[in-house]
């Protein structure tokens, strides 16, 4: 079905692993396009909860593909078609989308990690942003998710000076949420992948969303937009499994309903 990524399903997680080892993940059309595709088969699958992102090989993804770049290029064309609805579906999925960075993240390949709402890293893995190198400016929400997550300056810095950041640099920066070793990267992800789903997703989500609005709106605003929420979220059976535990004093068995 797809030939430039792995897509697997199990046990409520949804897999989506970029699938260029040879070019080291680099993204053409095709990939973008298929990308985002399997985001939204996955997006409406009921079963799956957690959506993870990954690489094949020694790289996560080293961003736009240069052998197919030439000076005809309408490189913002490419950013409209392919890139911004591929970020944009991140960003507005109602699951949870996790990048596990497992090698290098560079340029849009870098972005497409910031862009996920939970990045997770191998302790032998780095992030570089890369554009300056190639006399462009960072795309695809690169700056708008590195200054939320870095602050401006930091951000500033690291579009002007390119620098290779590793795990540990990462972390200490805000880029990743944790850092893993290379051995256990897998193991450990999984686990963690394990927690979440023993959690209820619809209020994953919505806190998701909750996190996302609350930099643009007014308090008076985000109070409006969180007691609809949380009206969606008193009716799901998750809720009423959640007080039936408490009250039962037993752990919740949530099922993302």
């Amino acid at each position: 079905m797809y030939e430039t990524i792995i897509v697997n399903k199990e046990a409520g997680m949804g897999q989506i692993i970029f699938n260029r080892p040879d070019k080291y993940n680099a993204f053409n059309n095709e990939m973008l396009e298929e990308t985002r595709q399997a985001l939204e088969m996955l997006e409406k699958d009921e079963d799956v909860r957690v959506i993870t992102l990954e690489g094949t090989g020694k790289a996560f993804s080293t961003g736009q593909d240069l052998a197919g770049v030439d000076d005809s290029m309408n490189h913002g064309e490419v950013i409209r078609l392919f890139y911004a609805p591929l970020v944009q579906a991140i960003d507005t999925s109602e699951k949870l989308i996790v990048a596990k960075v497992n090698g290098i993240a560079a340029g849009a390949g870098m972005s497409i990690a910031l862009a996920c709402d939970m990045r997770w890293m191998s302790d032998d893995a780095m992030m570089t942003s890369a554009f300056i190198n190639v006399g462009l400016v960072p795309d695809s929400g690169h700056i708008f998710y590195l200054t939320k997550l870095a602050g401006q300056q930091k951000a500033l810095e690291i579009s002007m000076f390119s620098p290779r950041m590793g795990a540990g640099e990462s972390l200490d920066l805000g880029l990743v949420d944790d850092v893993f070793a290379k051995d256990i990267f897998d193991t450990e992800t999984r686990k963690r992948i394990g927690r979440l789903l023993g959690k209820p997703s619809i209020a994953i989500g919505l806190i998701k969303q909750l996190t996302k609005r609350a930099a643009d709106s007014t308090l008076p605003e985000f109070m409006d937009i969180e007691s609809e929420y949380q009206r969606v979220s008193g009716l799901t059976e998750d809720h009423r499994e959640g007080m039936m535990a408490f009250r039962e004093k037993r752990k919740a068995e949530f099922k993302g309903k």
